[in-house]
């Protein structure tokens, strides 16, 4: 630490009412730097702890389970993914559902790799499905100890994606244990973003409140704004209010992309909109399961649980050519959360909207 002026040390000594040294204050500095350290380190902790202990919710495995596309999707790909004979790893399985397709289709052997306590609930859906070769492991995937396997499946996206950030520990498991030519499932994955106009929604929550039977209770809404406009909105989107077929933001094939090359990224987009006017941008995502077998979040086919991820704008922009960059990177406090960050224009007009997924 560089020396402190004689200056610094008597005005610190001043506001503690006590004469302190220079070394004393470097201590004092050194020992707050070392307590806020740890208390990220806690709170990090304890975003984990939140993370693995939200899975333990069975309504959301009901939500997952429940989702057709999900679902059918992933049992198509493990039929027609040549898994006769080989050995697979179910990288995060829940309630075992995946891996038991996998034993199903023919795999000789199956890892159900789950560090939350619905790892009993796939153990109890194998036993109940006659898949004995499936063995379930209670591990953290990065910490799993496997034999080299042949596939590794995982139903490891989330909101916009890449929220969670658990696709990192996927591919931990992937660097470690997938043998030379192994396949993932899914593989490819596209991320898809849209300008929006959707003239109901910004009637019912934001324009309604200036008039409820007379009265004015804008202040309501003010005080809403922080959940409308600084965080993403999870939602169906009508179709209708989609302003052209997006444009990809984020692409990758899950064989080849590095951990750090899906924790964040940017991306320049160009749109032109001829709508009255622009409330927001909408994403979905692609991923291909197998060739031929694609599971879409797309507002144009059957929802999913996953919907769509809505960017919405406190201020409505016009219609016009719109170009901009987005970027997108983990929250400091909370590593699976996301920070996305558009910045942009039209015309002459200039934007700049920050959202916080937590």
């Amino acid at each position: 630490m560089d020396q402190l002026s004689p200056e610094f040390q008597a005005m610190m000594a001043q506001m503690h009412g006590v004469p302190e040294t220079g070394s004393q204050i470097a201590g004092s500095y050194q020992s707050l730097v070392s307590t806020l350290e740890k208390r990220a380190g806690a709170t990090a902790k304890k975003g984990e702890e939140t993370y693995f202990a939200s899975y333990e919710d069975m309504r959301m495995h009901e939500a997952m389970v429940h989702d057709r596309p999900r679902t059918e999707g992933y049992h198509r790909a493990l039929q027609e993914a040549g898994v006769q004979g080989k050995i697979v790893a179910d990288a995060g399985a829940g309630t075992g559902v995946l891996s038991c397709f996998a034993a199903k289709a023919g795999a000789e052997k199956v890892y159900a790799i789950e560090a939350s306590k619905v790892a009993m609930f796939a153990r109890r859906v194998a036993e109940a499905n006659g898949c004995t070769n499936v063995e379930v492991v209670e591990e953290l995937l990065e910490k799993a100890d496997l034999p080299q396997v042949d596939i590794i499946v995982s139903e490891w996206m989330g909101y916009f994606l890449i929220y969670e950030h658990m696709l990192p520990s996927v591919l931990s498991l992937r660097d470690r244990c997938l043998k030379e030519g192994g396949r993932m499932i899914p593989g490819k994955c596209t991320l898809f973003m849209a300008p929006l106009h959707d003239a109901s929604w910004w009637q019912e929550k934001v324009e309604a409140w200036g008039d409820v039977c007379g009265l004015d209770m804008s202040c309501v809404r003010d005080g809403m704004l922080d959940s409308l406009f600084q965080q993403p909105l999870v939602r169906d989107v009508d179709v209708e209010c989609v302003l052209g077929d997006g444009s990809i933001i984020f692409a990758f094939d899950a064989h080849t992309v590095s951990a750090e090359g899906v924790r964040e990224f940017a991306a320049d987009f160009e749109f032109e909109v001829s709508a009255p006017a622009i409330h927001g941008f909408v994403t979905w995502f692609d991923c291909e399961l197998y060739p031929g077998v694609a599971l879409s979040t797309s507002p144009r086919v059957s929802a999913t649980h996953w919907k769509q991820t809505c960017l919405m704008l406190p201020d409505p922009l016009p219609s016009g050519k719109v170009v901009g960059k987005m970027s997108v990177s983990p929250l400091a406090d909370f590593p699976r959360g996301l920070r996305i960050v558009i910045d942009g224009k039209v015309g002459p007009i200039s934007f700049c909207h920050c959202w916080e997924f937590r």
